[in-house]
């Protein structure tokens, strides 16, 4: 089960609780690191996906159709000519809400469809939405990485392990065969808070990519970052030759895999 991952949640719930909280009218309309969204809409984003887990009887109605991409977008478009005071207001009522209702499944094994995101375990939804809050608030809301100054709140295993955890979960399906062309086996080695060893298997004729904790198994290849940074080159929101390196084999396909890698 994923338990830590509601832990996390919560704390970042708050955390975005917190700044909300000291945003002036200027900074809601500030651009924030998520490309085409102000401060407000990525406010406007968690608080629609708060709102529709807490409550989907009373949720704005988005389309649900076309990829992962879209439907956020629909129901950020559907809160745009809100104002930042109706933002922040359905933040507030939902976000906790939200979160005793992800406890409250940590014992479904049922699966479920992420639309192009692939299937998962319900129980897999507190990592998610732990993912979720801190790659926008950490990566696009809070300098340096985006527009507010405020002194950004720590980060620690508690937070990034379930963050992390999801990303490497996702990784086998969200794109398909996009990164079927990895040729030899990667290891992904992360240092500080969120940090450990993967190996990403190529995919064959049986079986898709394959992530597994690998303590000792080698790799042909091995790309090295810190925790925090994988969270941002893996979600395409900066370079990995900016912010990891890689030894070894830098042919056999690793290098394309890490150009197309874009968890979601």
């Amino acid at each position: 089960m994923t338990h830590r991952g509601v832990a996390a949640a919560r704390r970042l719930v708050d955390q975005v609780s917190t700044i909300i909280d000291t945003l002036t009218p200027g900074e809601w309309a500030l651009p924030s690191g998520c490309a085409g969204w102000r401060v407000q809409d990525v406010i406007a984003h968690l608080a629609a996906g708060a709102h529709v887990t807490a409550e989907p009887a009373t949720s704005p109605p988005a389309a649900n159709t076309g990829t992962a991409e879209q439907h956020m977008e629909a129901a950020v478009a559907v809160r745009r000519h809100w104002s930042a005071e109706d933002v922040r207001r359905e933040f507030a009522e939902y976000a906790k809400r939200s979160l005793d209702v992800l406890e409250s499944v940590q014992t479904y094994s049922t699966e479920m469809v992420l639309l192009d995101l692939g299937t998962y375990p319900m129980h897999v939804l507190a990592d998610v939405v732990a993912f979720d809050y801190y790659c926008h608030l950490h990566a696009d809301v809070l300098a340096p990485h985006g527009p507010i100054e405020r002194l950004a709140p720590a980060v620690d295993d508690e937070l990034l392990q379930p963050v992390v955890g999801w990303m490497l979960l996702g990784l086998p399906q969200m794109q398909g065969h996009d990164l079927d062309v990895l040729q030899v086996p990667l290891v992904l080695e992360l240092t500080g808070p969120g940090g450990g060893r993967w190996l990403v298997t190529p995919a064959n004729a049986d079986a898709s990519i394959q992530v597994a904790e690998a303590p000792d198994l080698p790799g042909a290849a091995t790309v090295t970052s810190t925790a925090q940074d994988f969270v941002r080159w893996a979600t395409a929101r900066a370079s990995w030759r900016d912010l990891a390196t890689l030894s070894g084999d830098d042919e056999s396909g690793v290098t394309t895999f890490l150009d197309r890698l874009n968890i979601i």
